[in-house]
């Protein structure tokens, strides 16, 4: 890519990844004026009725209501809003310091990595956008600085990924993840190994603790939903902490279900193969991430992890925006980022200028033409449209 169309594609990021925080923050403070059960229900998660599985960082929204009498509702949102914000930022900083950030475009300006929130509000705003800011910053911090310096490897595993996972335990998928970005430059088998083990205990004690305590009686719902008073979900039996009390059998039966009524085995193999066209310009970076074993190894432990949830749960689409949006950012690691080619300008009448002009209108026509549902509603253009012209709450 030449300088004038590096420049042009960089300006062109900014003014979108600015427009898509702005629709974030006017979706997110709609969540501040009114609780929904399930967007808002997984952040009220807490501990009043005793230790439970995802219940860390609601206690902490309690906790600072309780002090400072801030609306926990505005809180959640604040805090979501810099969750996408800090993503955004280092997700930006990672393309524009790309030897050829243009190769990026189909997929940046697709629906699998920044507008899955967008186009479905109630499959975004969900926990697992506590990782996304955390795997950009390591990733772009190992590919600034080359290292992860050993006191920000302690924090990450000793303290930020455990309670993430005591705030989610579905989260601990993106552990390899985590973990391949600490270790990237770990200089043998063996030291990765040992390594490997080390950093991952806290996070598997936090697992155990999440599993160990994952049921709860209706009592224990009705206390955690009460706990917020007027800033409570409209019904306490409705709702992600209302699913608390169920398991592993009925989260299966619901896949089942789904899986006739909402044609999953139709709609999901679509959308993926549609996702992974988006990464076909940057396939070399991905090749050159899995060329090793160990990369190739967490990353499919992770796959594995989230191919294990959706045995269990029907939003296969947060499952899958999660393992893409991880793929993304690892494409950025030192080592696999794809070599420059020459430079070759061309000018608006030639015919590779005409080309360029037709692929650029290819790629535009191609990411309005679908989108990822969180759980398997329809991804085609009608759908698409009618929620742009219905608006977002639609």
């Amino acid at each position: 890519m030449f300088p004038e169309r590096r420049g042009a594609f960089i300006a062109i990021l900014r003014l979108f990844l600015l427009l898509v925080f702005a629709l974030t923050a006017y979706e997110g403070l709609d969540s501040w004026q009114r609780a929904y059960p399930w967007r808002s229900g997984d952040w009220m998660i807490n501990y009043s009725g005793g230790f439970i599985r995802r219940g860390l960082l609601g206690q902490g929204f309690l906790w600072l209501w309780h002090t400072t009498q801030l609306p926990p509702t505005l809180a959640m949102t604040v805090f979501q809003l810099a969750c996408y914000g800090i993503f955004f930022l280092f997700a930006y900083r990672l393309l524009a310091e790309a030897p050829e950030p243009g190769r990026y475009a189909l997929l940046v300006f697709s629906p699998a990595i920044f507008l899955f929130h967008i186009y479905d509000p109630h499959g975004g705003f969900r926990k697992e956008i506590l990782v996304y800011p955390l795997l950009a910053w390591l990733v772009w911090l190992r590919r600034r600085q080359g290292r992860i310096p050993p006191a920000i490897t302690a924090l990450v595993s000793g303290l930020l990924f455990p309670a993430v996972v005591l705030s989610h335990e579905m989260l601990v998928v993106v552990w390899p993840l985590i973990l391949l970005v600490l270790l990237w430059d770990a200089p043998d088998r063996r030291s990765r190994l040992g390594r490997a083990v080390l950093l991952s205990l806290p996070s598997a004690l936090a697992t155990l603790a999440a599993l160990h305590w994952s049921r709860v009686d209706p009592r224990q719902l009705l206390t955690i939903c009460h706990a917020w008073g007027p800033y409570a979900v409209p019904d306490c039996h409705d709702g992600a902490i209302a699913f608390l009390g169920s398991d592993a059998r009925l989260g299966f039966g619901q896949v089942l279900h789904a899986i006739g009524a909402q044609r999953y085995l139709v709609v999901y193999p679509v959308v993926t193969l549609l996702s992974l066209l988006t990464f076909w310009p940057v396939r070399a970076s991905i090749g050159a991430l899995l060329r090793d074993g160990w990369p190739r190894l967490l990353v499919s432990a992770s796959l594995l992890g989230s191919l294990t949830l959706c045995a269990v749960a029907v939003d296969w689409g947060r499952f899958l925006d999660l393992e893409l949006i991880s793929l993304f950012l690892l494409s950025f690691l030192p080592g696999v980022a794809v070599p420059v080619r020459p430079a070759r300008k061309a000018g608006p009448g030639t015919m590779r200028g005409v080309a360029r002009r037709l692929r650029l209108a290819g790629m535009l026509v191609f990411n309005t033409l679908w989108h990822i549902p969180h759980v398997g509603l329809n991804f085609f253009l009608g759908y698409t449209i009618s929620r742009v012209l219905l608006g977002l709450h639609g």
